[in-house]
């Protein structure tokens, strides 16, 4: 009687707390409830199905249609009962170990879209356990780490193209039924309440584990926490504490805030994120058993767009050195947008002086949109006579400048000579346009402003046809005068690919194939200097 009446004050709390701390804009709405009742089992949406295999108490497989939303029947796992570490690819569903304690990995790839398909094994997982988390990096990796059994630390990776297990580093805490997300290039893991809600994160990229800011109010996070690419949610409770809240966290700030709440206390139920905007939660335990109960949340945030964004800056010419009396140099500015959709960022650029004092921005703060893909610019940066010899590192950012977030960020480095003289020339706005045919390295504005604007009729140009081009294109330019000609190809990472033009050319109408057969797929820049003119074109090679 004590422990019940522990757990009712316990989940009172949690509702007056969700109560107290609305969230933004997420709507939940009940929708068809599930064919067969369950709690605690495996989850995963894969195309337009979200799929609830096992459970408590037998060994159900259901699949909600995420047009229809209804449930229908699909293929139970070869190999029940509950407890699954479940993780959805692109194509396939894989439950990690199951209870009681098992190695085995099912794999469920969906048959014509599903909801029925056919189960495989692959290769077993390195320990006999269940309740373990995992995540699935969105490319070749899934991570899993802990798992039921008091004091595990253990992690490990799997390599879905070569089907096999490689151990990580382990985790500085016990991790015991966990929750597993991916999300800003790391896996997080959440601990069960009963193992003091800790909150890890590991990053692949040093193999190094650091505990986190642990949520308000703890659960059994093994089934019900999900993500998307930028932050991670918790929804609803767990047998230690039947509740209904929604938290989510934010990898880039390490803080938690509570959503909208579930409408109903539930615990163990099996949630998943469904893009762009969607949670599904299904079933679980409330009072007195399983539940069928089905509940679709709307409007939930996208968070940060990091996890998709990296900036790179490549200086045309290594090293840079400026005379004495100013000058400028050349460089590249690569912003990639890996996500599948369009984000709008801020690009700016700041300089850090020899003694430490930052000047700028140099550059922006301008508003771009960017596409999925790579978007890159030639730029140009003056440095003045009157900023002293020294050091200077050159820093590019991406984020959100009001607030000062930033999403990624690169630099490079120049020194200023305490003797020469250089060119000064006009400066630049970084206005986010693509690279033009008349953004040159002497101030020419696409737009046809800048010192050198009024001249444009005077000076080459370049066209580049066709663009994007596979395996070859031709690049034509118009010289108003005989030059001496440099026409370079250059990679992503300001290699020299080929050159093509080394040479005096008479004034008039030139051309010249380039042939990419031999090149991977990607961008690559043509670079034409005439005299003391130059320009770059972005090319596209797509085979």
């Amino acid at each position: 009687m004590k422990k019940f009446l522990f757990v009712l004050i316990l989940s009172l709390a949690l509702i007056s707390i969700a109560a107290a701390q609305p969230g933004r804009d997420v709507a939940w709405t009940q929708v068809d409830s599930a064919l067969y009742p369950f709690d605690r089992a495996g989850s995963g949406v894969l195309g337009n199905y979200f799929y609830c295999f096992g459970g408590n108490p037998s060994n159900p497989a259901q699949a909600l249609n995420l047009t229809t939303e209804r449930w229908e029947e699909s293929t139970p796992a070869p190999l029940g009962w509950m407890c699954f570490a479940a993780v959805a690819t692109n194509d396939a569903i894989y439950l990690i170990c199951r209870y009681p304690y098992s190695n085995e990995v099912q794999k469920f790839t969906p048959i014509g879209g599903g909801p029925t398909g056919e189960w495989r094994e692959v290769a077993p997982y390195p320990l006999a356990e269940c309740g373990i988390a995992a995540a699935w990096d969105g490319g070749d990796l899934i991570y899993a780490a802990g798992g039921e059994s008091p004091g595990l630390v253990n992690g490990y990776k799997y390599h879905i193209s070569t089907d096999t297990w490689t151990p990580i580093p382990d985790a500085p805490l016990a991790l015991w039924f966990g929750g597993g997300a991916f999300a800003c290039g790391k896996f997080y893991v959440l601990n069960c309440a009963y193992a003091g809600g800790a909150f890890l994160e590991y990053n692949p990229d040093n193999d190094v584990w650091t505990v986190k800011t642990s949520p308000p109010v703890s659960a059994l996070p093994c089934f019900n926490t999900t993500f998307n690419d930028s932050l991670v949610f918790v929804v609803g409770g767990s047998g230690a504490s039947i509740g209904n809240l929604v938290r989510v966290y934010n990898p880039m700030t390490d803080t938690w805030t509570l959503e909208t709440p579930l409408p109903a206390i539930i615990a163990n139920n099996s949630a998943r994120f469904v893009p762009p905007d969607k949670v599904i939660s299904a079933s679980g335990y409330v009072w007195g058993g399983q539940t069928k109960a089905t509940f679709c949340g709307t409007g939930f945030p996208s968070g940060s767009p990091s996890s998709h964004l990296t900036a790179t800056l490549v200086p045309f010419v290594q090293p840079i050195q400026i005379p004495a009396s100013g000058g400028t140099f050349d460089f590249y500015a690569f912003v990639n947008n890996s996500a599948t959709f369009s984000q709008e960022v801020e690009i700016w650029t700041k300089v850090i002086a020899p003694g430490g004092s930052i000047i700028g921005p140099i550059l922006g703060p301008a508003t771009v949109d960017m596409d999925p893909g790579t978007s890159g610019w030639f730029r140009h940066q003056n440095v003045p006579g009157r900023w002293a010899a020294g050091l200077y590192t050159y820093i590019a950012y991406v984020g959100d400048y009001p607030t000062g977030n930033l999403w990624a960020t690169d630099s490079l480095q120049f020194t200023k000579l305490t003797t020469g003289d250089g060119l000064w020339v006009g400066d630049w706005n970084c206005t986010g346009e693509e690279i033009s045919p008349n953004a040159g390295a002497h101030g020419v504005h696409p737009s046809g402003s800048g010192p050198e604007g009024g001249l444009r009729s005077a000076t080459p140009t370049m066209e580049v046809l066709p663009n994007p081009f596979n395996p070859t294109t031709v690049l034509s330019y118009q010289l108003p005068v005989a030059s001496h000609v440099n026409l370079r190809i250059y990679d992503m990472a300001g290699r020299l690919v080929v050159d093509l033009v080394n040479g005096w050319r008479d004034a008039g109408s030139q051309q010249i194939t380039f042939d990419g057969s031999g090149l991977p797929s990607g961008i690559y820049f043509a670079k034409l200097e005439a005299g003391d003119y130059s320009q770059v074109q972005k090319l596209v090679l797509l085979k």
